[in-house]
């Protein structure tokens, strides 16, 4: 019952989030998410959605959503990138024994195994990046964690 909880929009309180919030790092409805973008509440740089209007319009029939759509340009998809790598702060971890970064960084040791752990990722991508790849920067996750 209780991840039942979890899972309901902190907005709203009615539907189940599905979109990650980088302001609130929480999971929100749609819904909420729309109307928080188009009223600039939403403030983090790093949101995923930001390519994306919808609204509520009155017509003839009622109520009806309204949304346009563009393609992303490569900032916004480095955008939605830098939301998930700061999103990952707040998840578990599996290499963190299922504890979630933010958590970890506020010990000497857990910043140090930080520190190890993304530069573990970050030479593997090294190896493995295909010809003419832009490779993943970390930073935003540094700046989350204050390991810069």
């Amino acid at each position: 019952m209780g991840k039942k909880n979890k899972d309901i929009c902190p907005i709203c309180l009615k539907r189940k989030g599905r979109r990650l919030c980088p302001d609130l790092h929480q999971n929100i409805c749609p819904s909420c998410c729309g109307p928080r973008r188009s009223e600039k509440k939403c403030t983090n740089e790093y949101c995923r959605y930001g390519f994306e209007k919808t609204w509520i319009e009155d017509t003839e029939l009622g109520k009806m959503e309204r949304r346009i759509s563009w393609s992303p340009t490569k900032e916004d998809i480095i955008a939605e990138l830098n939301g998930e790598l700061i999103a990952w702060c707040y998840r578990p971890c599996n290499a963190l024994d299922g504890k979630k970064p933010i958590d970890v960084v506020k010990t000497p040791e857990g910043k140090k195994q930080l520190i190890e752990l993304i530069k573990s990722i970050e030479d593997e991508a090294k190896k493995t990046v295909r010809p003419n790849a832009q490779l993943v920067d970390y930073t935003p996750i540094k700046k989350e964690l204050g390991l810069l």
